[in-house]
């Protein structure tokens, strides 16, 4: 039986399995970064924007509330949201969520934000930025609303504090280049974000017990980096060197989804990605997901989500505007 082998990592000299290649391939854009000094009473609202962000309590308490949930935070707590919905922050529970008019844009990488009261000090520090491509979207598929990094004594997040102090101390002593090394450093905060939720999910996730299967693994890595090939099962179990029944029974027992239903889940999160965010025609979307036509990606898309690409880019745009 022939198996694929991995990529090397010429620095370690070991062979990478596909879960490190998604990682190590991660691609990010839009980074931006913002510090808040506030005392209490205080409360920041945050519209809903389609980005991974992180948030550092660097001093004091906070209470972040999304979903009708409530997380309270206190210092050296770091957590992550991944699919960007409206939040708010405040000094507790109790502080009311404030006009819609006074949500807080944190774009870009602006100055600190300063609110002065009578109460405690709470020093808060987000960040964050787009993921982008099929597989980087399958990894945060798998992630919840909220995602709380352990920081458990003696296992410390040993690369959090010297990155954010890092990104401060660019924030703060501006030079040309400031941007660009703020958002290298925004994109080496978020990956070791996603490492440090692989280290403490591989038992909760089959996606990722899949992904470190060795052939598996291969099947779902081929597929993340070319969606657009004519993939069936014959061609990926012979591409990894598996019998074609063994293969389906495998990736079914593991991923939890037949191989062909989880392509067409990854071109179709992707083509609406595209969609929504790039100025693309339906023709070039076609392609490059590998439909043959626009008339049958379009038929896919619709019987996926129930309704048609164009409707919905429209829907966004007249959303967008509406806003």
């Amino acid at each position: 039986m022939m198996v694929i082998p991995g990529k090397i990592d010429q620095s370690a000299g070991r062979e990478m399995d596909p879960l490190d290649e998604l990682v190590q391939g991660l691609r990010f854009r839009g980074s931006f970064y913002r510090s808040f000094d506030v005392r209490a009473p205080w409360c920041l609202d945050i519209p809903e924007r389609r980005w991974i962000s992180f948030h550092f309590q660097a001093v004091g308490r906070s209470c972040l509330r999304v979903d009708r949930h409530c997380f309270e935070l206190s210092t050296g707590d770091f957590l992550v949201l991944p699919h960007g919905p409206a939040h708010t922050f405040s000094d507790s529970a109790l502080t009311p969520i404030p006009n819609p008019d006074a949500s807080i844009e944190y774009l870009g990488f602006g100055p600190s934000l300063r609110i002065d009261g009578p109460g405690e000090r709470s020093v808060l520090v987000c960040g964050g930025a787009r993921l982008a491509g099929p597989a980087a979207l399958v990894l945060l598929s798998q992630l919840s609303t909220v995602v709380q990094i352990p920081n458990r004594k003696g296992q410390a997040l040993y690369w959090l504090r010297p990155t954010l102090e890092a990104i401060d101390s660019e924030a703060h002593h501006w030079q040309p280049g400031s941007d660009t090394v703020i958002a290298r450093l925004v994109d080496v905060l978020l990956i070791h974000s996603v490492r440090a939720w692989i280290a403490s999910a591989p038992d909760r996730s089959g996606w990722i017990r899949a992904m470190r299967d060795p052939n598996i693994g291969r099947s779902l890595a081929l597929m993340h980096a070319s969606p657009e090939r004519p993939w069936d099962i014959q061609s990926l179990a012979k591409s990894i060197g598996m019998c074609r029944a063994s293969f389906a029974e495998r990736f079914v027992s593991l991923v939890g989804k037949p191989p062909m239903t989880y392509l067409t889940e990854c071109r179709m999160n992707f083509a609406t990605t595209l969609l929504r965010d790039e100025p693309i025609t339906l023709a070039q979307l076609s392609e490059r997901l590998g439909y043959g036509s626009e008339a049958a990606f379009s038929r896919a898309y619709k019987k996926h989500f129930g309704i048609a690409p164009g409707a919905y880019r429209r829907m966004i745009e007249h959303s967008s505007s509406v806003v």
